[in-house]
């Protein structure tokens, strides 16, 4: 597993105490028995008392001991479901979220540190700083292979043996493309206007599967409906169903759209 994990220890103040800096792979257990020993040689022995999250078990506590540390693990309400900041150890949390904005302290996948990089965006009329870096992720997706996950996305499947007219006749892109292709393109409304960005897939002759962003699904139906000449409900597709809530949408009596 690649890139690092990062512990810190603070005070109630939120003032940082120690950190250790592990192998992304280091189970919580060992980075909590290093953490400690951090802690000892730093704070000189004046450290009683540490409260840790639920990731730190019984041989973290056993350590503390020994040390002189009483290490109480803060115990979460199974009953709440949402991230509610516990008494004290929050400030931990606050630390983090302090460091993270100044520097790339959590996010970091590098396989060496020889790669990584700040986290830090620099102004400018020329390419950003991060040009270098994202060139190299375009390259390797477009001439090797990539995973991307979509799941997020708004999807709509439109199909029939009038598809691609429909599609093209609000597309800037043109769609008349070979099954397998992935055309990105804007539609536009009547007036000539961006009403939606997407992507749009040829997975047969007459069946396209359309990607956007989550919120713009209702804007894709709008584009796309007052292109069909008549409607009827279009079955629901379960490669599509996962990803989202399953709906039926206007189709035209050529072929169906759905989402």
């Amino acid at each position: 597993m690649p890139g690092r994990k990062r512990g810190p220890a603070a005070d109630v103040l939120g003032l940082v105490i120690a950190v250790v800096v592990l192998a992304a792979n280091t189970h919580d257990k060992a980075a909590g028995i290093v953490l400690l020993d951090q802690v000892a040689e730093h704070s000189g022995g004046s450290v009683r008392k540490a409260l840790v999250d639920q990731g730190f078990r019984s041989q973290v506590v056993a350590h503390g001991a020994g040390l002189g540390i009483d290490v109480e693990i803060v115990e979460r309400d199974p009953q709440v479901k949402r991230f509610v900041p516990q008494p004290k150890r929050w400030r931990v949390e606050q630390t983090y979220g302090i460091l993270i904005p100044h520097r790339r302290l959590a996010r970091d996948y590098e396989h060496c540190p020889s790669s990584a990089m700040e986290r830090r965006y620099e102004y400018s009329f020329d390419r950003p700083n991060w040009f270098e870096q994202s060139a190299a992720e375009h390259r390797a997706v477009r001439e090797g292979v990539g995973v991307i996950d979509t799941s997020s996305f708004g999807k709509l499947l439109v199909q029939g043996h009038d598809a691609v007219r429909v599609l093209q006749r609000v597309s800037v892109n043109d769609l008349y493309t070979e099954p397998g292709r992935i055309t990105y393109t804007q539609w536009l409304n009547e007036h000539g206007g961006i009403e939606s960005d997407v992507t749009i897939t040829r997975l047969t002759e007459d069946r396209f599967l359309v990607l956007s962003g989550g919120a713009e699904s209702e804007t894709e139906c709008m584009c796309v409906c007052p292109s069909l000449p008549t409607y009827r409900p279009a079955p629901a597709d379960p490669r599509t169903a996962p990803f989202g809530k399953s709906a039926s949408r206007p189709t035209s009596s050529n072929g169906s759209l759905g989402r």
